[in-house]
């Protein structure tokens, strides 16, 4: 499904729960996308977000379990709370300069989910942001840590790697803290570009 130019704002729950929905495409004249507006969509398989986008609300994709891979255009500033939660097929997502805010469990037991790169120490990301993402290997910050909530990455038990830019010995203490209970095995590792 393609939609038209010119729609600016996608409402609350416009298509919760539509069955048929495969693939959408939303052109870069929409700049919110609302409350739970495509919750529960179960064969969503494709999403494409343009340049023009600000705003992706909470519950927005939430549950959308065949959803596989999402790339959030630079202009968009926040994510809301729960905005992917139990998306459980998507494993990829990729985030750009530009992004302000990740609300709380916006990526929530997103279970198939493996690597994150964070592009900017000023995003805020919200409390339990990434909790639940069972398969979730890796954390790469760009340019450093960003404002990270209590929880964040709470039940990721394969995270291996958490890659930040030129760390003093300090941080790395407190970082160390921070990912406490993140892996089975505790082989966590903490590397400083």
């Amino acid at each position: 499904m393609v939609l038209n130019n010119g729609l600016e704002k996608i409402g609350r729950a416009a298509f919760d729960g539509c069955s048929s929905l495969v693939n959408i495409t939303l052109p870069s004249t929409v700049a919110s996308i609302g409350v739970a507006v495509f919750f529960g969509c179960d064969i969503l398989m494709e999403v494409v977000l343009n340049e023009g986008l600000k705003h992706i609300g909470e519950f927005a994709f939430a549950q959308c379990r065949s959803l596989e891979g999402i790339f959030i255009p630079s202009s968009v500033t926040g994510i809301g709370d729960n905005a992917f939660s139990k998306c459980s097929g998507l494993s990829e997502v990729i985030l750009h300069e530009g992004l302000q805010r990740i609300g709380a469990g916006a990526f929530d037991c997103c279970s198939s989910l493996e690597r994150i790169t964070i592009p900017t120490s000023k995003i805020a990301v919200g409390i339990a942001a990434f909790n639940g993402c069972i398969k979730l290997r890796e954390i790469v910050c760009i340019e450093g840590l960003p404002g990270i909530n209590d929880y964040t990455f709470d039940g990721c038990p394969t995270l291996e790697r958490i890659t930040f830019p030129n760390l003093s010995s300090r941080l790395e203490d407190i970082i160390q803290g921070w990912a406490s209970g993140c892996t089975e095995q505790g082989t966590t590792m903490y590397e400083s570009r």
